[in-house]
């Protein structure tokens, strides 16, 4: 939205954005597209200096700014100690018990919830919080802690610059500046509560 020169992304895997469906993809490819943005799909970094990006097969890339954005990795600690997924995340019972350890709690990206699988996404994570909180307070009492059953779908919007948004929810796909509005009032709400406003 307030760029100014030429803007590459870069992905490592074969999709961009592969936890979007066929159709909301094709709609943020075309967005991309026309504000200019060159995406490289299937690229991996060899190296990142001051004023440049280099691949792996060697292709060059100007950059005065480079940012890095990875999703969720495991610890490899964890799995010398604690039961872990295939993927090296600590499984948690329902109540967000680590398996084999009822003193012990993990949520969000570094927990697996094997009763009930879903994708590293703040919006699962954040509604565990609450729960989280109250089988703390639940073991000190004493009591028994409670069961944490997610919800299983998640709305995903997009900002596409421009203020305009793509959002998908339960396969179907929409898009447009109302959606951009509506994703900076959630924003704005979420942002004015960890502020304590």
């Amino acid at each position: 939205h307030r760029r100014a020169g030429a803007i590459t992304l870069i992905e490592a895997g074969p999709a961009l954005a592969a936890s979007l469906g066929p159709r909301a993809q094709a709609h943020l490819r075309r967005a991309l597209d026309r504000a200019g943005v060159q995406v490289r799909v299937q690229a991996q970094i060899a190296e990142v200096t001051d004023r440049q990006v280099t691949l792996q097969d060697g292709a060059r890339i100007d950059s005065a700014f480079t940012m890095g954005v990875a999703g969720a990795r495991s610890q490899g600690w964890w799995a010398r100690d604690l039961p872990v997924d295939g993927a090296g995340f600590v499984r948690v019972t329902p109540s967000l018990q680590v398996e084999a350890h009822p003193m012990l709690f993990a949520a969000g990206d570094c927990a697996a919830m094997m009763h009930a699988p879903r994708p590293k996404a703040g919006v699962f994570a954040v509604r565990q919080a609450p729960v989280l909180a109250r089988n703390l307070i639940a073991l000190q009492l004493g009591r028994a802690p409670e069961r944490h059953d997610p919800q299983r779908h998640a709305l995903k919007i997009v900002s596409l610059g421009g203020r305009t948004a793509l959002a998908e929810w339960r396969g179907m796909t929409l898009h447009g500046p109302w959606l951009w509005r509506w994703k900076d009032r959630i924003d704005r709400r979420f942002i004015a509560r960890l502020r304590g406003a």
